[in-house]
């Protein structure tokens, strides 16, 4: 695994598997894992009853930024969770599924590369929410960080829990 740069989240005994981390204005920050995936699974546990913040982000403040990936829950969406990443334009999927109910729930995001293009998917407590295809290049960016709990440890701080965070360079 690798280790994280901890600005303050709380290590909470209460996680939904053994002991997880606990935000409000605080965040993780790990030097980014992904190099040259083809193929990236994110999964986490989150319990949170808060909306308009960043839950994991990547590599920039500015989400317009090429190369940058995100999970996020804001006011338009009425508490469901977003997935996107932006290359060259937006792509995002959003839940079907509340997720800041206050309850845990498991997140999973695949982008997938076909020959048809690139395929996002959005799981929410193991049921696919939301999908869609596009031929939207994801560049898989290899020096930046992975921001859990904000949006580049600066911004859109959530407030809630995270557990179990994972990152594969495979679709499970």
């Amino acid at each position: 695994g690798n280790n994280a740069t901890n600005s303050g989240a709380i290590i909470d005994n209460n996680g939904k598997i053994g002991k997880c981390y606990s935000f409000t204005t605080s965040s993780l920050t790990l030097n980014s894992p992904i190099d040259n995936f083809t193929n990236l699974t994110i999964s986490f546990w989150m319990l949170s009853s808060q909306s308009n913040v960043a839950v994991i982000s990547e590599n920039t403040t500015n989400f317009n930024a090429n190369n940058s990936y995100m999970f996020w829950t804001n006011e338009a969406t009425v508490g469901k969770i977003q997935f996107g990443y932006h290359s060259t334009i937006h792509t995002i999927v959003t839940s079907t599924t509340t997720v800041n109910d206050g309850k845990w729930h498991h997140i999973c995001g695949c982008i997938s590369k076909k020959s048809i293009g690139f395929i996002i998917s959005l799981y929410v407590d193991g049921v696919l929410n939301a999908s869609t295809t596009t031929t939207n290049p994801y560049n898989y960016y290899t020096s930046g960080n992975i921001y859990i709990g904000s949006r580049a440890s600066t911004s859109y701080f959530y407030n809630g829990k995270i557990n179990d965070f994972r990152i594969y360079n495979g679709v499970l």
